[in-house]
């Protein structure tokens, strides 16, 4: 990044922009598992890069995401009470990111 000043001087902040496509989650599977946690969730997606910031969110439960491929996340669902939880993805730890249908469901395991 250059910033132009009067009379013509210009200088670098040292700073650099990375333009990129915004990331889109297009579906991801399974849709359900059992409450304990433990499932892997593949998310299918476009513009996905990779960041150590990369979180996945079930409800209100954040565990981290692994990239696999600009079209590609993992991650494994937490441990949960049963239920219906929104699924969401975020890439900078701040911003999240939900597919159109974005519920996962925790079901409880009876052996």
């Amino acid at each position: 990044l250059s910033l132009r000043i009067e009379r013509g001087k210009q200088f670098d902040t040292g700073f650099y922009l990375k333009f990129t496509n915004d990331p889109t989650i297009l579906d991801f599977t399974p849709s359900h598992g059992i409450s304990s946690g433990g499932t892997v969730i593949t998310v299918r997606g476009k513009n996905f890069f990779n960041t150590t910031s990369l979180l996945c969110k079930f409800g209100n439960t954040t565990v981290p995401g692994a990239f696999i491929s600009k079209n590609r996340i993992e991650c494994l669902s937490p441990h949960h009470v049963p239920g219906k939880k929104a699924l969401q993805v975020s890439f900078d730890e701040l911003n999240y990111i939900a597919s159109q249908d974005d519920s996962y469901e925790h079901f409880m395991f009876i052996a």
